[in-house]
């Protein structure tokens, strides 16, 4: 659990690269570390192969509709992941839209959370 600890884009980085080869961790909680310019795009890569981690929390990351789109690209080819939990980021429409098209998609997500969302003016 590494909530609320400021782990940075280095230890993201290196979290990511863990993950693609992680065979135990199967909770993570990110939630309240900032995942923001490449970080989301290293973290994604590692959870696009990770085949383990089954709970995922990214709530207030300061994740925008970008990220979002990012993390949803990932997910398509991830089947894993039951439960991702990303409460209180400012993702939009577009944000929504990539969300929408990755659970077309991914047959393994069966908890979404984005309650609490904030949406920033068009």
């Amino acid at each position: 659990n590494a909530l609320a600890c400021s782990i940075g884009s280095a230890g993201v980085n290196r979290l990511a690269r863990t993950l693609e080869v992680n065979s135990v961790l199967m909770k993570l909680d990110l939630s309240n570390n900032p995942l923001v310019g490449r970080c989301i795009g290293n973290f994604a890569s590692g959870l696009r192969q990770n085949k383990k981690l089954n709970t995922l929390y990214l709530s207030n990351v300061h994740m925008e509709d970008g990220g979002l789109r990012i993390l949803a690209d990932a997910l398509q080819y991830n089947a894993i992941l039951e439960t991702l939990v990303i409460r209180l980021n400012n993702v939009g429409d577009e944000g929504g839209r990539a969300l929408s098209q990755c659970l077309k998609v991914n047959q393994g997500l069966k908890i979404v959370s984005i309650a609490g969302k904030e949406i920033l003016p068009l």
